[in-house]
C-alpha cells in the first residue's frame, strides 16, 4: 500500500510540475497568494482551537510542497 501512495504522490507531483511550468507568472502569483492564505488559516488553527495539532501541521505541511513546486 506504500508504494501506491508513493507512485500516487509521484504522479502528483510530476504532473503539478508540469502545470506550473505551463501557466503564466500571473496565475503562479494568484496560486501563491491563495496558498499563502491557507497556511496562514492552518497556523492561526493550530494557535487557537482544540484541533488536532499534527492534523493541523500535515495539511499545512501539503499546502508548503505546493507552494515549493511553484
Amino acid at each position: 500500500m506504500e508504494n501506491s501512495n508513493e507512485l500516487k504522490a509521484l504522479i502528483y507531483n510530476s504532473l503539478l510540475k508540469e502545470v506550473f511550468d505551463i501557466i503564466s507568472e500571473d496565475c503562479r502569483q494568484q496560486i501563491v497568494n491563495t496558498l499563502d492564505e491557507k497556511m496562514a488559516n492552518y497556523k492561526e488553527l493550530a494557535m487557537n482551537t482544540n484541533m488536532d495539532i499534527e492534523d493541523v501541521r500535515l495539511k499545512y505541511g501539503i499546502y508548503a510542497d505546493l507552494k515549493k513546486l511553484i
